[in-house]
């Protein structure tokens, strides 16, 4: 019985490891979402920003402007319905 419970413990602590090492080589960007939809779902929007893509370009002929990385996924399941 101990040995089974010492196999599985080193198992664990194993697994802990591995996947603490694979975190941290993963380049990880935060995404910030917000879902727009009906209740018939016919008008089901998701949309997405990466706020670390952020930039502010300014030249002398043209006023300043913002760049974000973004994404607009429809995810409707039905037409849209008119009614």
């Amino acid at each position: 019985m101990f040995k089974k419970q010492f196999l599985l413990a080193g198992l664990l602590l194993l697994s802990l490891v591995s996947s603490a090492q694979t975190a941290a080589t993963q380049k990880r960007f935060h995404f910030i979402y917000e879902l727009i939809s009906n209740e018939s779902k016919t008008t089901d929007f998701l949309f997405g920003f990466y706020p670390s893509t952020y930039t502010f370009e300014e030249t002398k002929d043209i006023q300043g402007f913002t760049h974000i990385k973004g994404t607009v996924i429809n995810q409707a399941t039905q037409d849209l319905k008119m009614e």
